[in-house]
């Protein structure tokens, strides 16, 4: 898809299901179920080199922490991963998967050429369509949570391992307090609030999760 940073980014284009055994009749109508479900678009992204699951800062202070810790909210084949990434040894064989929208952009014609880089992560937490997934949820995650950051990348000499860039980031999610919203219709469905949570204690955790990034 691009490069970031020297990093090839890639896309996800398809999938396949390999049989362990030889399917019966019975299987092969749940795997052509299976199969069309898994017909995905190229909204997922990865790279072998660089965690798109942090932030250019995230991942220089990994770099210099020498971790090997993934941001598992924006992981989307984590539940793949999650045993898995127990008791391997060897980071190199986790490879996680981000859903969301990777592009970039050269800009050659001023006083120097730098490239843009746009990263939208969207979160595995409390993820749904537009009308059925609003507010908050128990654990203080907002529906369809998604951090955008803006990587601007000095494409001029520079020294080998070493590169200049800036990074900005910013987030979007549906207000946290607990609130719903009727299904799409003519005129615009009304906004329903809920006193469960009076003492507004999901949103207090879902601030909390936001400062410690």
């Amino acid at each position: 898809v691009t490069k970031i940073c020297g990093h090839s980014i890639y896309s996800l284009s398809g999938t396949s299901i390999y049989p362990l055994f030889v399917p019966g009749n019975k299987d092969t109508k749940y795997l052509e179920m299976l199969n069309s479900i898994l017909q995905i678009g190229k909204d997922f992204y990865f790279s072998y080199t660089y965690d798109l699951t942090f932030t250019l800062q995230d991942n220089v202070i990994k770099g210099i922490k020498e971790k090997t810790n993934i941001n598992t909210e924006f992981v989307w084949n984590w539940y793949l991963l999650s045993e898995f990434v127990s008791v391997v040894k060897r980071p190199g064989w986790i490879l996680p998967v981000i859903f969301g929208f990777v592009g970039s952009a050269e800009i050659n014609n001023i006083a120097f050429p730098f490239s843009i880089h746009i990263i939208g992560r969207r979160s595995r937490f409390y993820a749904g369509t537009r009308y059925l997934t609003r507010g908050v949820n128990e654990q203080g995650k907002t529906g369809n949570f998604v951090e955008i950051e803006q990587i601007v990348e000095d494409r001029r000499q520079q020294t080998p391992g070493r590169i200049s860039a800036s990074s900005y980031v910013h987030i979007r999610g549906s207000i946290p307090v607990l609130w719903r919203q009727g299904s799409a219709t003519k005129p615009k469905p009304e906004i329903i609030t809920s006193d469960a949570d009076y003492m507004h204690t999901l949103t207090k955790v879902h601030i909390s999760d936001l400062i410690k990034r």
